[in-house]
């Protein structure tokens, strides 16, 4: 925050216009992350007729206005937001910005669910969804199938909500593994975990319980496991040597194994 306001008084001293309005637009998506929706709400608003008057600069301007529609709608004026969305969206479709009309999409499908129009919010979500596959955006993919299992849970179709969240924690875990950094693949787990709290829940309205247990377990081992290896703790250390050279073959029979059924083309 503190370099982009002094980038925002350099820019406006020089009288460049437009980078005055990307640093308004940069300042409010920081105060996006900090969850500071009025605060988001006021430098986009200030950056939008800065980024109107640019020359073939439209496609800011509908970055800009997806924002505020965003904002407007975190805000609790769902209505209203979505007038931004859509003028934002139409602009996005003409210049083929997918990325950015996947982003509007999935707001719309928000502001709609939050005014209680669930099966407009569910083809907002959908509609998000085909598009994130087709530009394979997979963080996009996952976003979009939890809040659609969420809606479908708040319909009562609970076997369609786990179908859909058992697909967004697969797509999770794929990019969980991607992740090399440990302390990167720790937030990322972090920054997830609502999903596995989504789907304990479920399981727990489905009366599955000792899947719901089996799960929360599972994430909680994880979580733990990742806490240690990040703080570079030897979780073997003070373990009987005998316990650990059976851990030893029992992992190589496990590679064995699954070499073997590699190799006979067979599923384990």
């Amino acid at each position: 925050m503190e370099y982009l306001n002094e980038a925002l008084s350099l820019h406006k001293a020089l009288g460049d216009r437009y980078s005055e309005g990307l640093d308004l637009i940069n300042i409010g998506s920081a105060y996006v992350n900090l969850k500071d929706w009025p605060k988001a709400l006021e430098y986009f608003n200030l950056a939008l007729p800065i980024v109107k008057t640019a020359d073939d600069r439209r496609w800011t301007e509908a970055m800009v206005l997806s924002s505020i529609g965003r904002a407007t709608s975190s805000l609790g004026n769902a209505q209203e937001a979505l007038q931004y969305l859509n003028e934002a969206l139409a602009i996005h479709k003409a210049l083929n910005n997918r990325i950015w009309e996947a982003h509007t999409l999935t707001d719309l499908g928000v502001a709609y669910d939050s005014l209680g129009q669930p099966e407009k919010a569910l083809d907002y979500f959908n509609q998000a969804l085909t598009l994130t596959r087709a530009i394979a955006h997979h963080n996009g993919q996952a976003s979009n199938l939890l809040r659609i299992a969420r809606v479908e849970r708040n319909r009562g179709n609970l076997s369609e909500a786990r179908r859909r969240i058992e697909a967004a924690l697969e797509i999770n875990e794929s990019l969980r593994t991607r992740v090399v950094n440990q302390e990167s693949r720790t937030s990322f787990s972090a920054f997830r975990r609502e999903y596995y709290v989504f789907y304990v829940d479920l399981l727990m309205r489905m009366g599955a319980d000792a899947e719901a247990l089996q799960a929360n377990e599972r994430a909680r081992a994880r979580g733990l496991l990742e806490t240690l290896t990040e703080s570079r703790v030897d979780i073997r250390q003070g373990v009987d040597a005998q316990l650990l050279e059976r851990a030893c073959v029992a992992t190589t029979d496990q590679r064995r194994r699954a070499a073997a059924c590699t190799r006979a083309n067979r599923r384990c």
